[in-house]
């Protein structure tokens, strides 16, 4: 089962439907599709990381998680999400066991953890490029 998240922007849309701005679609678009792999590159370079792999497991590819990511954004501009797509990438992400990473810096709640601590870094990824599509 894939983990993700999605980040939501019907408060922007609101405020946009509100100033009756037109032809956002695009830039909007394209600033969700930024932010998400500004999402993606912050779980596998910001502790807690993207876990490569687990300690002595045997059969597993190295780094598949890693690798595993996408970024989809609604065609509408309404959200982006973003997610690790292996079978087990649910399971490890919500694990509270105490796990042997084979990276040190590697840990459950590799997605949360950045939409908390950098969710207006990734809003403001989103109004800037918005702010310049609409220059």
């Amino acid at each position: 089962m894939p983990t993700g998240f999605a980040l939501n922007t019907d408060p922007v849309d609101r405020l946009l439907k509100r100033y009756e701005i037109r032809n956002i679609k695009a830039p909007l678009t394209d600033g969700l599709e930024q932010a998400g792999h500004a999402i993606v590159r912050d779980a596998i370079e910001v502790s807690p990381t993207v876990p490569i792999d687990l300690s002595g497991r045997k059969g597993s590819t190295r780094g598949a998680l890693r690798r595993s990511w996408s970024v989809h954004v609604d065609p509408q501009g309404r959200f982006v999400a973003v997610s690790f797509n292996m079978p087990y990438a649910a399971r490890w992400h919500e694990t509270e066991e105490d796990i042997q990473w084979t990276e040190p810096t590697a840990g459950a709640k590799y997605l949360e953890f950045k939409l908390a601590r950098f969710r207006t870094k990734y809003m403001g990824i989103v109004g800037n490029v918005l702010s310049e599509g609409l220059r």
